[in-house]
C-alpha cells in the first residue's frame, strides 16, 4: 500500500509521534522532516520511513513560553516604553496575562467577526481560565494586580486536548473593558496590516515581552508537533509553522508578522532552544471567528528610524539646490 507524503505525515503523527526522542514530523516536497530532541535521538531515526527519505533537525524538545525580565519596545511615535509597565491604551507586544499565569504577552488588537468590537487576543495559556475570568495589564510577574489592572475578561477560547487527540491553536480572546482601552498598534511594528499564509523563506518578525522585536524565517509550514508545559503534560500541534530562534519565554502570544508586509501569518505560542514554533495566523482568525483588517494607511515610521532615512534625502536636496545657486 502506497501513502502520499501528506497521509504519511499523518500516520506518523500518531504513534511514531509518541516515541521518547521525537518531537515533530513534518515534510518537504519529496522527504519526511523529523524533529528530535537530541543527537543521540537523531541517530536512531532511520533514513526511510513508509517509502520516503527522511531528513532529520536536532530542534531540542519544545515547550510553551513562558518568563524572563521584560525588554523595553518602541511605540509608533518614537517613545521607548518598558513592556512590563501598566500602559494605557494597551499596545501588543507588551506583559499581559490572567491571574493563574505570571506573565505572558498581549498579541493586539483583533476584531470579533459577530459583534464588530475590539478584543485582545492571546495564548490561552497565557490568557488562562474559564469565560469570564479577568485578564490584567501588566501580568502577575510584572507587577500586575487584581482588580486595579484588570483589562478585559475572556470571551472565548479553545480547548487544549491531551494525547492522543489534536490541537491546532492555542489560542484565545478577552473583551476589553472598554474600547477605547486597546491601542491598534504593536510595539516596534506599528498597526498589523491583515494577514498573509507563510511560505518556507519568508523573513518574520514579532515584537514580545521577553526579548522585543526580532526576526526570524520560516522554515516549515506544515509541522506537526510535541510541546510540553501544560497541566496534563505535552500537547500534539498539527498545522504549525517553524522559524529559526526568535523567542524567549514570556513572548507566548506574540503576533508574527511578514517583515516585508507587516500582514500578520502567526502568533507565537512555543519554542525551543533553537526553534520557535507559530500558529497559523488563518486558523486562528477561523476558529475563533475574529478578523485582523487591512491597515489604512502604511506603517509610520518612528522618528529615530525616520531621521536615518530622509537625513541623506535632504542633504542630498540642500547640495543639489546648492549647485543650481551657483550656475
Amino acid at each position: 500500500m502506497s501513502f502520499t507524503i501528506e497521509e504519511a505525515v499523518q500516520v506518523l503523527s500518531q504513534k511514531f509521534l509518541l516515541q521518547k526522542g521525537v518531537v515533530g514530523v513534518s515534510h518537504g516536497s519529496k522527504e519526511l522532516i523529523i524533529y528530535v530532541e537530541s543527537e543521540e535521538a537523531a541517530r536512531k531515526i532511520p533514513r526511510t520511513l513508509m517509502g520516503f527519505p527522511t531528513k532529520t533537525i536536532v530542534s531540542g524538545k519544545f515547550r510553551v513560553l513562558s518568563l524572563p525580565e521584560a525588554k523595553a519596545g518602541r511605540t509608533i511615535a518614537g517613545t521607548l516604553v518598558n513592556r512590563a509597565l501598566r500602559l494605557r491604551p494597551i499596545p501588543g507586544g507588551v506583559s499581559s496575562g490572567s491571574l493563574k499565569v505570571g506573565a505572558g504577552t498581549n498579541a493586539g488588537r483583533v476584531i470579533d467577526k459577530t459583534t464588530g468590537l475590539k478584543m485582545l487576543l492571546s495564548c490561552y495559556h497565557v490568557f488562562l481560565g474559564d469565560v469570564g475570568d479577568p485578564i490584567i495589564q501588566p501580568g502577575k510577574l510584572d507587577g500586575g494586580r487584581y482588580p486595579d489592572d484588570v483589562i478585559g475578561y475572556i470571551e472565548r477560547f479553545i480547548e487544549i486536548k491531551p494525547p492522543p487527540e489534536t490541537n491546532i491553536i492555542d489560542a484565545c480572546i478577552a473583551r476589553p473593558v472598554s474600547q477605547d482601552l486597546v491601542s491598534e498598534e504593536v510595539l516596534d511594528i506599528g498597526i498589523v496590516n491583515g494577514i498573509q499564509e507563510a511560505k518556507v523563506g519568508m523573513k518574520v518578525k514579532k515584537s514580545g515581552r521577553s526579548c522585543g522585536l526580532m526576526e526570524a524565517t520560516v522554515m516549515d509550514t506544515n509541522a506537526t508537533i510535541k510541546v510540553d508545559g501544560y497541566s496534563f503534560g505535552e500537547a500534539i500541534f498539527e498545522d504549525q509553522i517553524i522559524t529559526s530562534f526568535f523567542a524567549l519565554p514570556g513572548d507566548s502570544g506574540s503576533i508574527a508578522v511578514s517583515a516585508d508586509t507587516n500582514a500578520a501569518v502567526g502568533m507565537i505560542f512555543a519554542g525551543s532552544e533553537v526553534l520557535s514554533c507559530i500558529n497559523k495566523i488563518t486558523n486562528i482568525v477561523q476558529l475563533l471567528n475574529i478578523d485582523i483588517p487591512k491597515s489604512a494607511a502604511p506603517p509610520t515610521l518612528p522618528p529615530t528610524a525616520a531621521a536615518y532615512v530622509l537625513m541623506p534625502l535632504f542633504t542630498g536636496f540642500l547640495l543639489l539646490l546648492g549647485a543650481k545657486t551657483q550656475t
